[in-house]
Parts: structure tokens; sequence; C-alpha cells
């Protein structure tokens, strides 16, 4: 069973201070802003995102070596298969030539004994010796021609260089990351939400994307992953995807590293449930538990006893019980009025 949120600590402590729900009466009718309770159908959470690629890698040469040209540098777009950066092949090349002399040996060598074999003139152990040799020397030369094609980068996808990590003539080793390669017509919104979001994350939802560069534009998104978990206290990420798949974030201006504001919308956050102001929100001076005052249609006050579900945002809170939907209650001007007291509305 969910557990209710009794008690409000930092952000509630200036506005919720207990009332004093005493049966005495003011003779005078207490000036107070009212507002009528509705059913919560819906509800809207904004989170501020940063736009990252779907698509990037880190790219790397398979052996070590010296830098030999890198024809790229940073902001730099590429298209798939140019050039990024190549090392010096002297050394794969030599040993390029001495596979290749070996496996023509030993390919050589294969024929003349396959002749001598048919006519008898040498054993099958012998010819089987020499198919050895062959395929030896062949695997041989098939790895020496790939390490003489690693000594040479390519892009495996579109995109732009937006990091540079080596010059020429530097050594590199092994794995060492040459460039940072990012794909900039594929990109996501990373979007940290509170802990209390795993109550309405799983609901029917919209989801709207509107980016610094086109202030007032809203783009619907949807959900592309997220962890139902918070990463060591930080919330729970999510990531987040424009529904239109022929979105072009360059004609947008929209790069990564860029701020995005993300509009959850969701449906039937708490059945039966009502939003109500921060402000309205009274404790009990006996036992800390929250109320509000309600107003009937002689504008009389009497205080109701209601369950705090969740922050709604930071003006307001989700109530799940308590409230039905149609009362009229005080929003403002709530401390310190007492139990049947006469209030007046202030417009």
């Amino acid at each position: 069973m969910r557990e209710t949120i009794p008690i409000f600590t930092a952000l509630l402590m200036a506005p919720l201070f207990s009332c004093n729900n005493s049966e005495s009466h003011y003779t005078n009718a207490r000036p107070v802003r009212v507002a009528k309770v509705e059913q919560l159908n819906q509800t809207s959470q904004s989170y501020t995102g940063v736009v990252e690629a779907q698509q990037s890698a880190e790219l790397a040469f398979r052996m070590a070596g010296t830098m030999s040209e890198t024809p790229v540098g940073p902001g730099a777009m590429v298209k798939q298969g140019e050039l990024v950066a190549a090392i010096d092949p002297y050394d794969n090349n030599l040993q390029l030539n001495a596979a290749k002399s070996a496996f023509q040996t030993a390919e050589y060598q294969l024929q003349r004994n396959q002749r001598l074999l048919e006519e008898q003139a040498i054993s099958k152990q012998e010819f089987e010796i020499s198919q050895t040799n062959y395929t030896e020397a062949e695997s041989n030369y098939k790895a020496a021609l790939e390490m003489v094609r690693d000594t040479r980068l390519y892009a495996p996808f579109d995109g732009f260089i937006e990091k540079k990590y080596v010059n020429n003539y530097q050594k590199i080793g092994s794995g060492q990351a040459i460039v940072n390669l990012v794909n900039p017509y594929l990109i996501q919104v990373k979007v940290i939400l509170p802990e209390m979001a795993i109550n309405w994350i799983n609901r029917p939802m919209k989801i709207f994307l509107e980016f610094d560069t086109e202030p007032g534009i809203q783009y619907e998104g949807e959900i592309l992953s997220r962890i139902d978990a918070s990463i060591e206290g930080g919330g729970i990420p999510v990531k987040l995807g424009i529904k239109a798949k022929a979105f072009n974030p360059l004609d947008h201006n929209i790069h990564t590293g860029f701020s995005c504001k993300a509009l959850f919308v969701v449906e039937n956050t708490m059945p039966g449930g009502v939003t109500i102001p921060l402000s309205a929100i009274c404790y009990s001076a006996i036992d800390n538990s929250p109320f509000v005052w309600i107003v009937d249609e002689q504008k009389n006050i009497q205080a109701r006893p209601v369950t705090i579900y969740q922050l709604h945002n930071r003006e307001s809170v989700i109530v799940s019980s308590g409230l039905n939907g149609n009362e009229t209650i005080v929003i403002a001007g709530a401390q310190n009025l007492l139990e049947g007291q006469r209030v007046s509305i202030i417009r």
C-alpha cells in the first residue's frame, strides 16, 4: 500500500504553520480568498533536459603506431566512409610484403606437390604438409592485409567531429581514442525526473518538447528509454525523442548540449484526487495532521481532514482523499481561522 505524506518539510514550512481549530468564534467575518476544488483528470509536469546525440562513437585504431594524417578537425562534417585519420603504415607494409612472399611460395609448393602426388613421386603425408603450410601462409597474408587497412580510420556514419584527441606525429596506443564522431541528425533529450515521478510515469501521457532556439514552439515527443530506479539518489533518467521521424535538428538550429523543456501531460494522475494550492493546507495543533477549510453556502468554515498524496509542483499538492472535487476551500488567509467562523470572500 502506498504511504501518504503526512508532513512536508523545507518547501512547505513557510505557508503551513499549524492552524488553531478552537470552537470559539470571531464576531467579525475574516477576509479570505477561496477557490473551487476540481477533479484531477490530468496534470502537467515540466522539466529541463539536455539535447544529446542518439548515435556517437569514439573512433580508435586497433593497433599502436604514429599518427601520419588527421585531415579533419573539431566541427568538421564527414560522410560515411570518409577518411578521418591514418597512422604510418611503413612497418605494416614490410610485414605485408613478407607475408605475401611466404604465401606465394606456399602456393607454388602446393601446386607442385599436387602434380608430384598425382605422379606418385611424393607421399600423401608430404602433400598434406604442403596443404597445411599453404593454409597458414594464406591466413598470415590476409592478417597482414587487414593490418595495413587498419592503418586508415574511416567514418562509420555521417556526422561531425565533436572532439579530436591527437595530432600528427603523435605516438598512440592500441584502442586510444582519436576523435569523437557525433550524428547530428538523430537527437534525444535526457531528463532526470524526481523520484516521485515513479507514481505517474507509467500512466497514459503526452510529451511535448520545446527548445530554447524556438521558444513557444512545441514538438510531440516520446519516451525512448528510461530506468525505473534512482541512480545514486539523483533521480530517474529518461531519454526522449521527437515523434516526427523526418525531423531534422539542423533545420531548427538544434545541437547537442542545448537545453530543452520537456512537458509531461499525464492523464488520470490520481483517480478521485484533486489538486489544491499549498497555501490551503493547515496542520492540526493536536496531532499535526493536514486539513483544509471548507466554506459553506452561508460563508461559514469547517475543517476537513485530507490525505496528501504527493507534491504536484512548487505551489500545489495532490490530495488523494478528503475532498470530492465540488468544495470551495480557503486558499489565502487560511491561517489562524476558527471552526465555524464566518468569512468574507475577497475577489
